[in-house]
């Protein structure tokens, strides 16, 4: 479970990694590592009936407390700039779990509960691209996020 997130988060970490390279002490390694590790995270709501699927684990708001929780493990850990390292890790393994479900047909709130305060009203996202649980679009994603992880660390390892 969670190839697919697994595989857009390492398209989109390591698109966006590839400017910084490692990054000093191998930082941009440990966000993509951080994203990863979450970006199954959301759905951890499938796994209890206390919490409504695509509910408030699929929001920007979980997103913010995700990454305070990591950035605040990593820094107390290993100091200040690892927890910005781990905030950004872990904020953006939650986002982009949600910018994978936005494209499935579920409907959900990812601007929860933001969009109710600054629009004054719930904002339902769900494009209907395709299934959540089919195979071929979570096997194509893992299969390019490892291609796309492995270019972008040949690339920042200077082989290419």
């Amino acid at each position: 479970m969670g190839e697919g997130h697994f595989g857009l988060t390492l398209i989109a970490l390591s698109l966006i990694g590839l400017p910084f390279g490692l990054g000093p002490d191998y930082s941009m390694v440990m966000i993509i590592i951080i994203g990863v590790a979450l970006s199954s995270l959301p759905d951890i709501d499938l796994r209890t009936d206390k919490v409504h699927h695509r509910g408030i684990t699929h929001s920007l708001l979980f997103a913010i407390i995700a990454g305070l929780i990591v950035g605040t493990i990593f820094g107390y850990l290993s100091g200040f700039i690892w927890g910005i390292i781990g905030f950004i890790g872990g904020f953006c393994g939650i986002i982009l779990h949600l910018l994978g479900d936005v494209f499935t047909f579920h409907k959900f709130r990812p601007l929860y509960p933001f969009d109710a305060i600054i629009f004054k009203r719930k904002i339902y996202l769900g494009f209907g691209l395709f299934y959540a649980n089919n195979k071929s679009v979570n096997s194509g994603f893992f299969i390019l996020g490892c291609m796309t992880c492995a270019f972008y660390l040949a690339y920042s390892l200077g082989y290419i």
